[in-house]
């Protein structure tokens, strides 16, 4: 439980200050945040339900696996980890390339019109 705070701590801390990097004002730092957490538990939802439907569909023999806590734990780890990723990197590559632009036009830059 520990961990999870933890977790949800640096998670929201990560997206806060790339969305202070981008220069957004603080009431939207505060919702990517949010948003943030809660794509990692989006993640751990969907990926649960994945793995679910393939051990059920096609692994019937590893069913016991569904039993086992600490190894859905981690499954579900990994699959929220890999949300919050795939998110942080969208947002990354948005906003950097909203800077690319803004400083493209910049009429003080030799061939700028180019």
């Amino acid at each position: 439980m520990i961990i999870g705070i933890f977790l949800i701590y640096f998670l929201g801390k990560a997206f806060y200050n790339l969305a202070k990097k981008a220069g957004k004002s603080t009431s939207l730092q505060w919702l990517f945040a949010f948003l943030g957490v809660l794509s990692y538990y989006v993640g751990t939802f969907i990926g649960g339900i994945i793995v679910f439907l393939i051990i059920d569909l096609f692994l019937p023999q590893y069913y016991e696996l569904m039993e086992n806590d600490i190894a859905i734990a981690l499954i579900g780890l990994v699959f929220g980890i890999a949300g919050c990723w795939t998110f942080y990197t969208i947002l990354k590559n948005i906003w950097n390339k909203q800077e690319r632009e803004t400083y493209i036009k910049d009429d003080n830059i030799l061939d700028a019109d180019l």
